[in-house]
């Protein structure tokens, strides 16, 4: 398992993001996240939702490839279809990415907090 802590990356923002992701690719000493590459894992974004939604990202080897896609998830799916995933309480403004677990199983489990 790997743990990796975030410091408040807007899903907003980053749902909307073009261009060069060297600022999410990279830690403040330019070196990568990850030690190896990941063919696929699969998200479940639960928050702030009542249906969760699956997200199944491939080709992973930057922190970015995992949080652009599940920002695009929410921009796309959940906050375009708040009725159908049931959001409550918070506007997608209003989220954050706190942190990563990736599991040895090829799961992994997004911290999104407001």
């Amino acid at each position: 398992m790997k743990t990796i802590y975030l410091s408040g990356i807007s899903v907003y923002s980053l749902g909307n993001i073009k261009g060069d992701l060297t600022s999410v690719i990279c830690s403040s000493d330019g070196e990568k996240y990850f030690d190896n590459d990941y063919d696929e894992l699969t998200f479940l974004i639960n928050y702030p939702v009542n249906n969760p939604l699956q997200v199944k990202i491939e080709n992973i080897s930057c922190i970015a490839d995992i949080l652009v896609p599940i920002a695009r998830a929410y921009k796309n799916k959940i906050y375009k279809y708040p009725e159908k995933y049931g959001v409550w309480g918070h506007d997608i403004s209003d989220l954050y990415f706190e942190g990563i677990v990736i599991n040895d199983d090829g799961t992994g489990e997004i911290m999104v907090g407001s």
